[in-house]
């Protein structure tokens, strides 16, 4: 009763500034709160965006070495059915037809789907990996706020997909075309063997054969190869590394861009909490006369419990003031670097962080400062409001 008799007058006007700025000061630590978990949330995105780079790179060249020695078998296996053939067929009058039937039977198709299919399959297991992990790590960070319920969109059972879309590649063995390019073999001048050695002439239309039977089976198997990865480039690569890399990416940049839209939009109501605070203290140094300070401009606080003034020069009775307030009193000299500043008010190191806002190599930046000790809380919500930037407690 005593304490209002006699500072009842300013005692209304720090009433009247506390229903103001007691809320005003919980709203500006949870938007703070909130920009930290935006920034937070947007670092997980980004590590799974890191973890398909370092897989991917691996992928794409394990995927090449695939395609580089079935080619290479294929190429073998090519030679000799057509070494093969050639012992059988070097007279045969339907050589191009039964050539066609053999090449078929070689199943080269089949033998291309399934790396093809394996690798879809692959990059679908690393998908479903990563997606999971991410949801299970966001619900992690967020236990306390609501449910999360990730669902990646474009997410796709490529197993599946290999088997239902992958075309028949054997469409390209050519037709009835080929008769114009290989030899019929020596059916044709078969009266030349009363004059010549049949051996010879045996051997030259085996030899003619399989030099004619070359270039249009390697074009069928060029081009078949030339398919399956443009398959793969198209359909896996893109669709479900490119295309998944750039949602992880969008879904990155979108939250740092909150979280920096966050803290702007803290920092303007700081402002004029600040001021409220301000002109609170510089009414109670006046009405007590109780002493000198450079300047009241800049003033973090804690209705009810701390208010602490960032001065060059100070010469005040705490005391006195702390009584009116019922706060404890507080002048700190600021460095000339904000960082150092909070790191002061802290009491231990931070190490500031920048989050890119989009891909680009010049891109705007948001950052979080992140204590690297365990700090109480009173100089972290005093901390908080001095840095505009959300610190983070690892």
């Amino acid at each position: 009763m005593e304490k209002v008799r006699n500072d009842g007058r300013f005692l209304r006007i720090k009433t009247f500034a506390d229903s103001v700025a007691v809320p005003m000061n919980n709203i500006i630590l949870e938007i703070y709160k909130q920009s930290a978990s935006s920034l937070a949330a947007s670092d997980i995105w980004l590590d799974k965006k890191i973890q398909l780079d370092d897989w991917s790179k691996k992928f794409g060249e394990r995927a090449n070495k695939k395609f580089d020695s079935l080619y290479k078998n294929l190429s073998e296996e090519l030679d000799a059915a057509i070494y093969n053939f050639a012992e059988n067929h070097y007279e045969d009058d339907k050589v191009n037809e039964h050539w066609q039937q053999r090449l078929q039977s070689l199943k080269f198709d089949e033998k291309y789907q399934t790396p093809l299919k394996d690798l879809s399959e692959e990059c679908e297991r690393k998908r479903k990996e990563l997606s999971d992990e991410l949801t299970q790590e966001l619900s992690f960070a967020f236990s306390g706020n609501a449910q999360m319920n990730i669902e990646l969109a474009g997410t796709t059972p490529w197993g599946k997909w290999a088997a239902m879309v992958l075309p028949n590649l054997l469409l390209f063995v050519p037709g009835i075309g080929w008769a114009a390019r290989i030899a019929i073999g020596v059916g044709a001048g078969l009266l030349q063997f009363l004059f010549d050695d049949k051996q010879t002439k045996i051997r030259e239309a085996k030899t003619k054969l399989r030099k004619d039977l070359k270039p249009p089976s390697y074009e069928v198997l060029d081009k078949m190869d030339s398919q399956v990865r443009d398959i793969f480039n198209k359909e896996i690569w893109q669709k479900g590394i490119i295309e998944f890399w750039n949602l992880l990416a969008g879904y990155q940049f979108m939250l740092a861009r909150l979280g920096k839209n966050q803290y702007y939009m803290t920092r303007k109501l700081f402002a004029e909490f600040r001021d409220l605070n301000a002109k609170l203290f510089e009414e109670a140094i006046i009405y007590k006369g109780a002493g000198f300070i450079s300047s009241v401009g800049n003033v973090a606080r804690i209705p009810g419990e701390i208010l602490v003034a960032f001065a060059t020069r100070a010469n005040l009775n705490d005391k006195e003031l702390s009584d009116l307030l019922g706060e404890k009193i507080s002048v700190i000299k600021p460095e000339s670097k904000t960082p150092e500043t909070v790191q002061k008010v802290l009491g231990c190191p931070i190490e500031i962080k920048s989050y890119n806002l989009d891909k680009s190599e010049k891109s705007e930046q948001a950052f979080a400062a992140f204590a690297k000790d365990k700090i109480s809380a009173t100089n972290f919500k005093i901390a908080q409001q001095v840095a505009g930037v959300p610190i983070i407690q690892r």
